[in-house]
């Protein structure tokens, strides 16, 4: 994979990938210092990490505490860390059975740790190019900020934890850097296999007594790797120090931490792949019709991504005289098409409340005329 329009192309396959070596470090390489220093943590690399945040905070290190909202109480990540593991508190918010809850989860403008926003920089084709990721308003008073604007996540996982099968943050895709640690990663497309699961896309559909990774006696979660491997979209990685894993929308992912890892996790949305989006939005709709839509609905999503990123880029590009890549030019037809996907949806009679449909609204309108512009000139002749 030699540039980060393929490495797009390739998410709106829909079928999870995984870059490691010198393409890992070429298309997704961090930023901003964390991943060079985590590279030279000594005395074992999660004590580093901690090392490294604790570092950055003006009062003392022993008052360096993070709040877990998954099951209450608030602990230095130190404490946490040498806690024994049948000591550890666990959870069972995500799964029947009982897990381990994350030691850290949380977002790059963390208040506990001031330094980490500016040691977690993306590449720069990749904030460009997202239409959910959280911008300084100041590059564009006039954009709306969204509700849930995203940002880098920073994760710090015990070692032998494992997360069921499970879909995150519906019609966006994910992201996953590992920067220490070992993980066992299956992955299976919900969109691409309508016939061969479960009503909700699940594989594990049973469960056993007894000893499991919860080391508690209680009920967990088997996968059933046999239907696994017979899913033509099923993929096994094993990921290591690096290495960078691609969740297309619809993506179930199963993630077994062999060795404690840090890792580093954003979420991405642009207009290739926007029928999965839209299938995996369905489908949480289907099964639970009171579910949140992820950040947002779709079709406000697509106003958003044309009106305020690619209406910019594309104007920049024809003020500069720039012709659009093959890559850059599929985006934008796909763009395009979802336009024409939802002019034929619009609402009867309008919205009850809020801006107009996007295809109605007359700015969208005027940006999908520029687009198309810039994607078919010799139509324009």
């Amino acid at each position: 994979m030699h540039d980060h329009q393929a490495v797009l192309a390739k998410l709106a396959e829909g079928t999870a990938f995984m870059l490691r070596g010198s393409a890992a470090k070429e298309l997704w390489g961090i930023g901003g210092g964390l991943e060079e220093r985590m590279s030279k943590c000594t005395g074992g690399e999660a004590n580093g990490l901690i090392r490294l945040l604790e570092s950055k905070r003006a009062s003392q290190t022993q008052s360096c505490k993070v709040k877990d909202d998954v099951f209450g109480g608030t602990f230095t990540l130190d404490e946490w860390l040498k806690t024994p593991r049948e000591r550890r508190p666990t959870t069972d918010k995500y799964s029947s059975g009982e897990q381990l809850p994350k030691l850290l989860h949380v977002r790059a403008d963390q208040p506990n740790f001031p330094a980490l926003k500016r040691m977690l920089q993306m590449p720069t084709w990749f904030e460009e190019a997202n239409w959910i990721w959280e911008r300084p308003t100041s590059s564009d008073p006039s954009r709306p900020k969204l509700p849930n604007e995203r940002q880098a996540f920073l994760q710090l996982v015990h070692a032998r934890q494992y997360t069921e099968g499970h879909v995150d943050n519906n019609g966006t895709d994910t992201i996953i850097k590992v920067l220490a640690g070992l993980v066992l990663t299956a992955c299976w497309s919900q969109s691409l296999e309508p016939c061969a699961l479960g009503a909700d896309g699940r594989l594990e559909d049973r469960k056993i007594d007894g000893e499991g990774c919860d080391d508690g006696g209680g009920r967990v979660s088997v996968m059933d790797w046999k239907a696994f491997k017979s899913l033509p979209s099923a993929r096994l990685f094993l990921v290591r120090k690096g290495d960078v894993v691609f969740l297309p929308a619809g993506t179930f992912h199963y993630v077994y931490t062999v060795e404690t890892k840090v890792a580093v996790a954003v979420d991405f949305m642009n207009g290739l792949g926007w029928q999965r989006r839209e299938a995996a939005v369905a489908r949480d709709r289907r099964i639970d019709p009171k579910a949140k839509e992820g950040i947002g609905p779709l079709p406000e999503l697509f106003r958003h991504g044309v009106l305020h990123i690619e209406r910019p880029r594309v104007q920049k590009a024809v003020d500069e005289g720039q012709q659009p890549s093959p890559g850059r030019r599929a985006e934008l037809q796909a763009i395009l098409d979802w336009g024409v996907k939802l002019d034929k949806e619009t609402p009867a009679h309008g919205t009850a409340k809020g801006p107009p449909w996007p295809t109605r609204d007359p700015d969208v309108r005027k940006a999908l005329n520029l687009i198309y512009g810039y994607v078919n000139p010799w139509k324009d002749a």
